[in-house]
């Protein structure tokens, strides 16, 4: 069985690169205590760009204006035979101030260089590779505008 999911890479450049990244509660089922990606599950039928939207609003308080898809991401799921299908959208404008609403979720949310991203316990190991993705590209013209 696989699982379909949204993540946001929420990234600030307004003074250096920085991304938002949240600690899993420790009393998660999947990933417990290490830093991730806001997001979550996508309901049945919901597209994933829907569940971004839903998702961020639920966990952070934000609606997303700029963004685009940076790829999928397969992930196992130890311990389950089952595996997790990650939309990651890379989001640099929004609407709202992002805070944690989800405290069952999210034990916090923090801002992190790359490089201090790349060093932190990490849900999954390509997220050192996209984190890093991000400051070899400048901000592009294909990002989605709404």
């Amino acid at each position: 069985m696989e699982r379909t999911c949204v993540g946001a890479l929420i990234v600030r450049r307004d003074e250096g690169l920085q991304v938002l990244l949240g600690r899993r509660s420790p009393i998660r089922e999947f990933f417990p205590n290490v830093w991730d990606l806001p997001g979550g599950h996508c309901e049945p039928d919901e597209p994933s760009e829907r569940a971004l939207f839903r998702e961020l609003d639920e966990e952070i308080g934000v609606v997303p204006t700029t963004w685009r898809l940076l790829g999928e991401l397969e992930i196992p799921l130890e311990d389950h035979n089952e595996s997790m299908c990650m939309h990651v959208y890379e989001v640099t404008a929004w609407l709202g101030i992002p805070h944690n609403r989800q405290l069952v979720e999210h034990s916090e949310f923090a801002c992190f260089t790359i490089d201090q991203s790349c060093s932190l316990a990490l849900a999954h190991p390509a997220y050192a590779a996209l984190l890093r993705s991000l400051a070899c590209r400048a901000p592009s013209n294909d990002c989605r505008k709404h």
